[in-house]
């Protein structure tokens, strides 16, 4: 696809951790760390929760939307804390579960305050299947998403977060920063790849070549069952049909308002299109 170029603003980051009490060694070294660098960098927010409950955890997001909308926070939320494929984030003093969707829709709320700035990092296992709950038909969640498929070991933490954030923060370059850092273990997940992947499975699926032949063709015969043809002409009906499903400009900007809270693309219907006939060669 083409590139990305649009930027996120962020100003802050808000550390969540919820580990065994084996387990905290490396996080207190790494926070330390990270204190140090923030300090150099003069970037004075570093807000840090352990929450006690799921509860607890749902309360500390719903807080954070509420600083975007009257203090103007714009946070990169980094998750410290262990995750479940099937059952989300794990909060070890209760063995309480936050499940995806509940995160989702308190990411969705941070980040509509924010102005589709927010960053989330991942360390919890498997918590890229969080991406799952999102969907096209409400504002994205996030402008980015870091997170692993499959388990993070404490070493690895412990090599990268200082790195990366430094390079977040010095070089002002997050994309790089996880290319170089994080990358292959976790995955990035764009705002913008997101709509771009949706709409092209759309016009592979229905609107493009004999699928979306087929699609019409089965509209018309829906509209001639129910009587939608009555008073118009076959020729006014197929019309009206492919106008409602063509692949335009206007279908991808609906998108960006809506999906995107109109941050721009850095490509084209043109672009999608483009995809779609490369990948069926």
């Amino acid at each position: 696809m083409a590139t990305l170029n649009s930027i996120a603003y962020v100003n802050s980051v808000v550390w969540i951790t919820s580990l065994l009490d084996k387990e905290v060694g490396v996080t207190r070294r790494v926070v330390e760390d990270l204190e140090d660098l923030f300090h150099r960098v003069g970037m004075s927010q570093f807000h840090r929760y352990a929450p006690q409950s799921a509860a607890e955890l749902l309360q500390i997001l719903d807080d954070l939307a509420g600083l975007a909308r009257d203090r103007g926070l714009r946070p990169i939320i980094h998750f410290d804390t262990h995750g479940d494929k099937e059952k989300g984030i794990r909060i070890v003093q209760t063995g309480e579960f936050v499940p995806w969707s509940e995160l989702i829709a308190r990411f969705r709320a941070i980040n509509s305050q924010t102005g589709n700035n927010l960053c989330v990092v991942s360390m919890a296992c498997f918590s890229l299947h969080m991406v799952s709950k999102a969907s096209l038909l409400e504002p994205t969640p996030w402008y980015i998403f870091a997170a692993p498929d499959e388990e993070v070991v404490a070493g690895f933490v412990e090599e990268t977060v200082v790195p990366f954030y430094e390079r977040v923060f010095v070089q002002r370059d997050i994309m790089q920063a996880f290319a170089d850092f994080l990358e292959p273990k976790l995955q990035l997940i764009h705002c913008e790849e997101i709509l771009f992947s949706a709409l092209k499975a759309y016009l592979d699926k229905g609107v493009l070549g004999k699928a979306g032949d087929a699609r019409r063709e089965s509209l018309l015969s829906e509209a001639k069952t129910l009587g939608l043809t009555t008073g118009r002409t076959l020729r006014q009906t197929r019309l009206m049909i492919k106008k409602q499903i063509r692949a335009d400009e206007h279908l991808l900007m609906r998108y960006v308002k809506s999906f995107l809270m109109g941050k721009p693309v850095s490509y084209r219907m043109s672009d999608i299109k483009a995809a779609v006939e490369k990948s069926r060669r």
